[in-house]
């Protein structure tokens, strides 16, 4: 099966191993793939989710917002990637290892203590995560805003111990 690409450093890129680019058509749907995404295999209840990215609007709207969204993102999949998003009841999840997250990668190669990994890691930091994506949602943006502190952290530090080898 071809494998999702997903890129979160710098802009956003969602692509087929083929090079074929999926297409979302709003930002809180690439916001709730990204989300998803960074922490494949744990489910997330959707009341959470709907808080997150829609924290405007009242319970019932937000969760409606959240199913457009989920529909749009199946349909992106379409049938041949549909059962890497997994709903069970109240929760949400992304399939462990359906996509290939540049982020989750380099933080697997910036937990290593090889030079070649920590190399790997550095070429793949191209940025900020999400760069200049704005949601205008408080919640979201403190989660991203903490998500890039720590990773821009990790990149420092494998970049001096690179320097210091």
């Amino acid at each position: 099966m071809e494998r999702l690409y997903l890129r979160l450093f710098g802009t956003f890129q969602f692509e087929s191993e083929g090079g074929r680019a999926f297409s979302l058509p709003t930002k809180k749907t690439k916001a709730l793939l990204a989300y998803l995404a960074y922490y494949a295999g744990q489910p997330h209840e959707r009341a959470k989710l709907a808080a997150l990215l829609w924290e405007d609007s009242g319970e019932t709207q937000a969760r409606e917002s959240l199913r457009q969204s989920l529909s749009l993102l199946r349909k992106a999949l379409s049938l041949r990637h549909a059962h890497a998003l997994i709903t069970r009841g109240d929760t949400i999840e992304l399939k462990s290892g359906a996509f290939l997250v540049d982020a989750v990668e380099f933080e697997r190669l910036a937990a290593s203590a090889e030079i070649a990994s920590l190399g790997q890691a550095v070429q793949l930091y191209q940025g900020p995560l999400l760069e200049g994506f704005d949601l205008r949602a408080s919640e979201f943006e403190g989660w991203l805003s903490s998500v890039r502190q720590q990773l821009n952290e990790k990149a420092i530090g494998a970049t001096e111990q690179i320097a210091l080898s």
